[in-house]
């Protein structure tokens, strides 16, 4: 029973709310996960495998426009980087 305490508080502590209204558990904080993307995306960058072609840049950065224009207000000013890389695998950093 003495066991049991502490991980229902664990549970309890870690219990949030998402923007979109729906209850989660989070064991790593907002900033920690935005710290782990920043991380990624910048190793990802180094990489060298950029796309410099302005076209395919120019339609990446439309669609980017139309989905943060949906977000909520306070995540629509966020500089939002676009980039595209050479590389057949379907990801996304956001």
């Amino acid at each position: 029973m003495k066991a049991i305490i502490p991980v229902l508080v664990l549970l309890l502590a870690a219990c949030t709310t998402t923007p979109t209204g729906r209850s989660q558990l989070m064991f790593i904080s907002d900033g920690e996960l935005n710290q782990l993307g920043v991380n990624s995306f910048d190793q990802l960058k180094s990489s060298g495998k950029l796309v410099r072609d302005s076209r395919r840049l120019g339609y990446a950065r439309c669609i980017v426009d139309a989905l943060v224009r949906e977000l909520p207000s306070e995540w629509r000013g966020i500089a939002w980087e676009v980039q595209l890389f050479e590389d057949p695998t379907a990801n996304a950093f956001a």
